[in-house]
């Protein structure tokens, strides 16, 4: 195989590696070749260092384009400079397996008197790498956090930072002289940060973190995942402030030994880099007949890249031709990929796509948990797939236990396809909120969704606050908030299916994968049918069977991928398609 091995003059230590891996493919019998940004080689397989800035990913967009296979590596986590970490999808915030469930039920954080230690990022990375959305600079950040945290800011500077004068120039802001992270920590309460790697050492000591970007650790439950809303902000420091904390110390363990399991030690790079150039050698079990030209479709969404470009590294494994395609007509192909297609930029590629006579393939987030699994079908995502509406079997084991408790109402984004598509008894979610209000006599608990825009919660405020039966949740975890409700209203989230896992009963009143008679209660815009499903809840004779409850999350969980697993099951999928 040709390797191409990117050249560095980043640091000495880079440097080294990279001359190291090089050497390490010349042993395994590979012909090697180095390059240089912005240089684009021709090769079978090019190793980047983690191709995180945006000169380094445009570059490797142009290698992937020519056919050859990207294979990444970066500085690991605990600790950074010892331990590396490798990937064919993307390194830190951009990998293929962060995001998956986390444990709850353990100890809280206890919050000890402090300062809000904020750790500042390298400022090459607000322009090269694209890690918040809500700050554009360091100044930005603690000028935010000064107006609106309830505790005390020691601002510690990135040691890369050559321009830190008008960084101290900000007033009311106190700063970290100390040469250790350890010693920072001692009299600090919190760590806020971006996407620091010092928040690992806070999260070691079980300090809280507020971490406002794209994270590897952003996980909720360990971590405050917060964004330019001030409210929130002032919420979680004044209550860190007052000693209490909703964090667990246990998801924090759980986030630093994921982490240590995927990072491996200088002594094992030799083994990582032959098992990773094996599985990136196309396969030739398959015969060209077999072989399929491929149009992957991105449109630079970030937070769908990781599953693009597993499915793209998979597409090079097997052998088939990867065309990348973000706009204009669709290129010959055999089979287009697109990211969901119910949205105007993807509906365009769906018809152009359509129009070319190529077969269509439609990706989306997966279900459980959704930042790390994916759904590919033919037809469409979600309630759209081809098998959404097929009939569900079960053999009866009875009704599930009548539980205690509210009726947990599910926000959704107004905006998103769920909605506008995928709603067909309520053309706004405000009409169902209000029909709820209208209609349902036991106390409700209306869940905000966590991505929703200030303004969209609050236009429901007035239908909340206008019933003395709705009030909002409180909780942050979603887990937590199930175990005091007696069943969950929902139109189509796939908080549905969470609450199946649960064991909780779902009353569904749209169009989803889990809407099936006896695994939830299918409703619609008839007050009569939501008068008698309240009556049956309070009296605990809901018509749904627990097996048929465990059948239909059965099925979503069957056509869901981890995307760390897509590599190798892309050929499964275009045999399908």
């Amino acid at each position: 195989m040709r390797i191409a091995v990117q050249r560095t003059a980043e640091t000495t230590v880079q440097a080294y590696d990279l001359d190291r891996v090089a050497s390490i493919c010349k042993q395994l019998g590979h012909v090697v070749g180095r390059f240089a940004v912005p240089d684009v080689p021709v090769c079978d397989l090019a190793i980047m260092w983690d191709a995180v800035r945006r000169q380094d990913r445009q570059i490797r967009e142009s290698i992937q384009l020519s056919g050859a296979s990207v294979l990444l590596i970066g500085y690991g986590w605990l600790p950074p400079t010892e331990t590396y970490q490798m990937s064919r999808v993307g390194v830190d915030a951009w990998v293929e397996w962060a995001n998956k469930p986390l444990p709850s039920g353990g100890p809280h954080i206890k919050v000890k008197k402090g300062y809000l230690l904020v750790a500042l990022q390298d400022e090459r990375c607000f322009a090269d790498a694209p890690i918040s959305p809500w700050f554009r600079d360091n100044q930005q950040f603690i000028e935010f956090l000064s107006r609106h945290s309830e505790l005390p800011i020691v601002v510690r500077l990135h040691p890369k930072d050559k321009r830190p004068a008008h960084i101290r120039a900000i007033k009311d802001v106190s700063f970290d002289e100390s040469t250790s992270m350890t010693t920072a920590l001692e009299g600090a309460c919190a760590v806020a940060c971006i996407s620091s790697k010092a928040a690992l050492e806070a999260m070691a000591q079980h300090l809280p973190v507020l971490c406002y970007g794209r994270a590897i650790y952003a996980r909720r439950g360990a971590v405050y995942c917060l964004t330019d809303r001030a409210m929130s902000t002032w919420a979680i420091t004044a209550n860190l402030a007052a000693g209490h904390c909703d964090l667990r110390q246990d998801a924090q363990d759980a986030v630093l030994d994921e982490l240590r399991d995927h990072q491996f030690g200088r002594l094992e790079l030799e083994d990582r880099l032959a098992v990773e150039i094996g599985r990136l050698a196309p396969s030739k079990q398959v015969s060209q007949d077999e072989l399929y030209r491929v149009a992957v479709g991105f449109d630079g969404d970030l937070r769908v890249r990781p599953a693009m470009e597993a499915f793209a590294a998979g597409c090079l494994i097997g052998g088939h031709k990867v065309l990348w395609w973000d706009k204009g007509p669709c290129p010959t192909c055999d089979v287009v990929v697109i990211w969901n297609g119910t949205g105007g930029y993807w509906q365009n590629m769906k018809a152009s796509g359509c129009r070319s006579g190529a077969r269509m393939l439609f990706m989306e987030h997966g279900w459980l948990p959704q930042a790390t699994t994916v759904q590919i079908d033919r037809q469409g995502p979600n309630a759209l797939s081809s098998w959404a509406e097929e009939p569900l079997t079960w053999r009866a084991r009875g009704r599930p236990r009548k539980r205690q408790g509210d009726l947990l109402v599910i926000c959704q984004r107004a905006d998103d396809s769920s909605i506008t598509l995928l709603s067909p008894h309520f053309a706004r979610f405000a009409d169902w909120l209000r029909f709820l209000s209208d209609h349902v006599d036991m106390p409700m608990r209306v869940r905000p969704h966590p991505r929703a825009l200030g303004g969209e919660t609050e236009a429901y405020e007035p239908i909340v606050s206008g019933n003395p039966l709705m009030q909002w949740d409180r909780v942050s975890d979603l887990e937590e908030s199930m175990q005091s409700a007696a069943a969950v209203a929902t139109i189509n989230s796939t908080c549905g299916l969470e609450a199946l896992r649960a064991g909780v009963p779902v009353l569904c009143y749209g169009r989803a994968i889990y809407r099936h008679d006896g695994a939830v209660v299918c409703l619609d815009n008839d007050p009569e049918k939501t008068c008698r499903a309240v009556e049956d809840l309070i009296a605990g004779r809901l018509p749904v069977d627990r097996a048929a409850m465990q059948a239909a999350l059965n099925r979503a969980m069957e056509h869901q991928i981890p995307v760390e697993e897509l590599p190798d099951r892309v050929c499964e999928v275009l045999a399908h398609a």
